[in-house]
């Protein structure tokens, strides 16, 4: 096994460190798992890291977890604290990898392997588009450009056992999954994923009219995630005018609506979105 001892920095990029008020085990477990490692062996609070740890901002606080999930916890950007209370975290697992054919690690490039979970394979069962897009990304990637099951790598897939199963993720970022580590699976259920190499949080959405050419602004369009269209389920107007903002319009939507209204252009792509 491998171990890490990582200081806390988690607020949305910003590189800050993560105060010690009621912070527990299940904070130090979901916040393992949201980096892709399996769970938590210890936390500790202190100034161990001299000036480096010092000269960040305090940018999280009072971080309360009522399970091991990070969908269970709020917290808050403001505090009351010094960096002797800064957390220090130590998590263990491998975390999930790609490997091909041969059981080397695809990183950087956009191929299809096996995915793996602490050496073990990732069984399909509730797997779907949101599942893959957080996995690519935990993995550094910017989000999947396929998914499929099946037992294609022979004995470098079947001689694993299978770690994972029944991940379910409400939206595209690990945050949001859970899953099982026991199963009801063979191998040609086993998960296998293409991811595309990028930034990890840039916006994949675009809106097209009916030739697939980019909307002209204030006109309706079909919204594309990834090159794929996005499902009705669960949308509205929040979601809607999200996507609007990311998208460059400040003032966000101005309608939505379902169909399917662009024939084969719209019913040849996947969809690669559901449950905004």
């Amino acid at each position: 096994k491998q171990w890490y001892q990582c200081r806390v920095a988690i607020t949305a990029g910003r590189g800050g460190t993560v105060c010690d008020d009621h912070f527990s085990l299940n904070s130090a477990h979901a916040i393992c798992r949201t980096m892709g490692f399996a769970h938590a062996t210890r936390y500790r609070n202190g100034l161990v890291y001299g000036s480096f740890q010092s000269r960040k901002a305090i940018t999280l606080d009072d971080v309360i977890c009522s399970s091991s999930h990070w969908a269970s916890c709020r917290s808050t950007s403001h505090h009351n604290c010094v960096h002797s209370e800064d957390i220090l975290l130590t998590c263990t697992g491998t975390g999930f990898k790609l490997l091909n054919s041969h059981g080397s690690v695809i990183s950087g490039v956009r191929r299809e392997g096996l995915l793996t979970y602490q050496h073990g394979t990732v069984c399909d069962d509730y797997f779907n588009y949101n599942a893959a897009h957080a996995i690519c990304r935990l993995m550094g990637f910017a989000y999947a450009a396929r998914w499929r099951h099946g037992q294609f790598y022979g004995t470098q897939q079947t001689h694993r056992r299978i770690n994972m199963d029944d991940v379910r993720c409400g939206h595209s970022y690990w945050n949001y999954c859970s899953y099982r580590t026991s199963h009801n699976c063979n191998h040609y259920e086993d998960v296998f994923l293409t991811c595309q190499p990028g930034t990890t949080h840039r916006p994949r959405f675009t809106l097209v009219d009916w030739q697939g050419h980019t909307a002209a602004r204030g006109c309706e369009g079909l919204l594309l995630f990834a090159g794929g269209t996005v499902c009705d389920d669960y949308f509205n107007w929040n979601s809607a005018h999200a996507i609007c903002k990311v998208l460059g319009y400040p003032r966000g939507a101005l309608r939505y609506r379902n169909g399917h209204a662009y024939g084969s252009l719209q019913s040849r792509k996947r969809i690669t979105m559901d449950d905004v």
